[in-house]
């Protein structure tokens, strides 16, 4: 069990917020400006016929570790305020589903950009673990963080993502195959349970016992980086995807007056490889064709 001021608590989990917004703001600018401008570019003789919109499904997962922590404040009237936090950490499979909607413009020297729309749908989506803790609190000074299981459902998600690839047309890749490098951002629905149950002291000296669930619906915006192979012809194709993404977010409850309605802050950092098997298929038209 580890106690901190509620004020250094509040700026540290601040900062990080505020830093991870503004990468993710500067890399969906750089991504939109990046799909402006390669949507400029003069098509090649060479790839006639490997350019335009494509459509595409993929099925595969991410494997996801979750470092959750849990913080319980109290905030009583003259009093110092008071934190504690305990950590946690789980690991699974998320299992996903994904359509993709993309455009594809070819450039100089058999290279190529796309700007693709991802939509997944996520399957055996829960990871969870158990927040440690004790039965009970002898002061109201000293907020406890109370045992309980908690689980992290990842439901679906949408973004963009930004391809850079070059077609070498060996045979080896078929007429249309290409390596590549992916870079995106997304936005992502979750559902939290977190579980609780414990005693506590009530200021006039009396124990409450608290149980139950706590559920929530959040969302995070997650980056991803990652590289491909497609397998196949100018218009049907086979892809091979692994990538990787790292992202935070957080949810805070109650206003810490009581101990019955103390303020709980859950902060969540992940990290998740991605591996995807899918089929796209190029219609033949689009932009600059």
């Amino acid at each position: 069990m580890v106690k901190e001021t509620f004020w250094s608590s509040v700026h540290a989990t601040a900062r990080c917020f505020n830093q991870l917004t503004t990468r993710l703001l500067q890399l969906a600018a750089a991504l939109i400006l990046a799909t402006f401008c390669f949507a400029s570019q003069p098509q090649t003789a060479n790839a006639e016929g490997m350019g335009g919109f494509y459509i595409g499904a993929a099925l595969g997962g991410e494997y996801a570790d979750v470092d959750y922590k849990k913080t319980v404040i109290h905030n009583f009237p003259d009093m110092e305020l008071m934190s504690t936090y305990e950590n946690d950490n789980g690991k699974g499979g998320i299992g996903s589903v994904k359509a993709i909607l993309g455009h594809r413009w070819n450039l100089p020297g058999q290279t190529y950009f796309s700007g693709e729309l991802d939509f997944a749908f996520n399957l055996n989506k829960k990871v969870d673990g158990r927040l440690g803790g004790v039965d009970d609190t002898s002061s109201p000074d000293a907020p406890d963080v109370f045992p309980g299981d908690w689980d992290l459902e990842k439901n679906y998600s949408a973004g963009f993502n930004a391809k850079l690839g070059l077609s070498p047309r060996e045979d080896i890749l078929g007429s249309g195959g290409s390596i590549y490098l992916v870079g995106g951002v997304k936005w992502a629905d979750f559902t939290f349970d977190g579980g609780y149950d414990g005693m506590v002291v009530l200021p006039d000296g009396t124990t409450e016992r608290i149980a139950g669930v706590d559920r929530k619906e959040l969302s995070a915006w997650p980056w991803l980086v990652g590289a491909g192979v497609e397998f196949g012809s100018e218009k049907n194709r086979l892809d091979l995807r692994v990538t990787y993404s790292r992202y935070k977010f957080d949810s805070s409850s109650g206003d810490g007056l009581t101990t019955s309605t103390a303020k709980v802050d859950h902060d969540f950092e992940i990290s998740e490889w991605g591996v995807y098997v899918g089929y796209t298929f190029a219609t033949g038209f689009g932009l600059g064709i």
